[in-house]
């Protein structure tokens, strides 16, 4: 017996074209992921935010370090009031003084310093033991030399920093040097196969300049001439000495260069 075509062919066609088999590919895996409902995850508090802020430096007085090998590296606050007890001050040289004892003396041989210094503001113009300036010294022999100063937070306008003396002595390397922009004052700068390097801002700043071989004297801020006595003189002072090297002197809260400007530092605040 045979069937008809076009019998058969009704047969195999559905009555309702919406339940008609869909004979095309299934979706990808990746396409039925991203139309799938992503579940929600809650997000994170940020860590960063939530971090403490370090805390600064505890105040202290007449920090002395020496070494013979070795770095130094590390962030004081000066309070000249503070006082220490004997057992934790160095043995006085002997050209000092209990007057003349050194609030800052940190020194190696063998290594770099790199110091970060705060000076606390003092009520008056003088401590009560008759000095009237903070004595700040580094040296270093085989090394480089970064010293930076700021000047500690006053609450009361009363409040002034004392005169600041720093003294900084290199000899293999260079010496750089940070300052706050309240320093007003003498600087001499010694070398003996280098030069003195100033940033723009603090050459804006420079009232007298002299310079003579392998010397650079210079008078930062305002001066009163009738007043002032090079020998006598009881303001900042700053004295930078090395033999290989240049000194470079800018502000404290100037961008400090980085990479290939750090080495280009001299020959742009030259």
């Amino acid at each position: 017996m045979i069937l008809p075509t076009s019998s058969s062919s009704n047969q195999l066609k559905p009555k309702d074209p919406d339940t008609a088999l869909d004979q095309s590919d299934p979706p990808s895996y990746d396409a039925a992921l991203k139309s799938a409902p992503q579940p929600h995850i809650p997000s994170l508090p940020s860590t960063s935010a939530s971090a403490p802020s370090p805390l600064p430096p505890t105040p202290t007085n007449y920090v002395s370090i020496s070494r013979q090998h070795g770095d130094v590296k590390g962030e004081w606050v000066i309070d000249p009031h503070i006082v220490i007890p004997s057992l934790f001050l160095s043995p006085l040289l002997p050209e000092e003084s209990e007057d003349s004892r050194r609030h800052l003396h940190i020194k190696t041989y063998y290594g770099s310093l790199s110091i970060d210094a705060t000076l606390i503001p003092s009520e008056g113009e003088g401590l009560s033991s008759g000095r009237a300036a903070a004595l700040l010294e580094a040296e270093t022999v085989h090394g480089t030399l970064r010293f930076k100063l700021h000047d500690g937070p006053s609450l009361d306008c009363a409040m002034t920093r004392l005169p600041v003396k720093i003294k900084l002595n290199g000899y293999h390397n260079a010496i750089r040097v940070r300052i706050p922009r309240s320093f007003k004052g003498l600087v001499n700068i010694e070398y003996q196969y280098g030069s003195a390097k100033l940033s723009e801002e603090v050459l804006s700043r420079v009232r007298y300049s002299k310079e003579e071989e392998q010397i650079t004297r210079l008078f930062i801020g305002d001066l009163d001439e009738s007043r002032f006595s090079y020998d006598s003189w009881a303001g900042d002072e700053l004295n930078a000495k090395t033999t290989f090297g240049n000194v470079y002197l800018s502000y404290d809260d100037e961008p400090e260069p980085k990479g290939i400007l750090s080495r280009l530092w001299g020959s742009v605040f030259s």
